[in-house]
């Protein structure tokens, strides 16, 4: 829950990012996205869920931020992506 709250409390929304996308038979498709949100399910449990959405496209997909290729932002922003990347033994952005 901790996370939750450090995250909707300090991003600053929306957030460019590029998106490494899991395709059927092991291929990766990158996309780019931006944060909207932070999906409130979130709140409830112990996994971290980040609303994306594509350019010109109003259609919201939640993914894990450990799907997140890149991220074009605020210094503040990266530093709290990759703090949650680091404490969950990710690569960091």
């Amino acid at each position: 829950m901790g996370w939750y709250y450090y995250m909707t409390d300090n991003l600053e929304f929306p957030v460019d990012v590029t998106v490494r996308f899991n395709l059927r038979g092991g291929a990766i498709e990158v996309k780019p996205g931006q944060i909207v949100d932070i999906d409130p399910k979130s709140e409830r449990g112990s996994a971290i869920r980040l609303g994306i959405a594509e350019p010109g496209s109003e259609r919201v997909q939640y993914i894990g931020p450990e799907e997140l290729a890149s991220a074009d932002t605020t210094p503040e922003n990266l530093d709290i992506l990759n703090d949650w990347l680091y404490w969950h033994n990710f690569d960091l952005l």
